[in-house]
């Protein structure tokens, strides 16, 4: 399943929008990159944009969001199980982390020790532009 949005924003929408629904982020990396801490049990997400458009977004420390049935924590087999083999894998050059990029699902995934440490979703059409 394509999915187009996480964490209540959906892939495409404005600053504006997505101040709307989450509120001012914690930091602004450059304008195009926001963050929001977590706090209590809230994960932390980044907010990618392109164009002042959302094209991505990724959830770190929690196991309580999913992007097609992958939770943070799951062991890279059940990933694999579950979504195939990747469209894209890039490799850390320290060989402890990967990244694994599934088009189709418009999903990305860090993982780290074997297992997913961050998940995410992503417009495709916007990283090539």
């Amino acid at each position: 399943m394509i999915q187009r949005e996480l964490w209540q924003v959906q892939l495409g929408s404005s600053k504006d929008e997505v101040m709307f629904r989450k509120g001012i982020p914690t930091n602004k990396w450059a304008g195009d990159y926001w963050t929001y801490q977590g706090s209590n049990n809230e994960p932390r997400v980044s907010v990618s944009f392109h164009n002042s458009k959302v094209d991505a977004v990724f959830i770190e420390q929690s196991n309580a969001i999913s992007v097609n049935g992958v939770f943070v924590g799951t062991p890279v087999e059940v990933l694999e199980a579950r979504l195939g083999k990747p469209s894209k894998q890039i490799d850390s050059d320290d060989s402890r982390g990967r990244t694994y990029q599934y088009d189709a699902f418009n999903s990305i995934f860090f993982l780290s020790l074997g297992k997913v440490t961050t998940i995410g979703i992503m417009d495709r059409n916007a990283a090539n532009k």
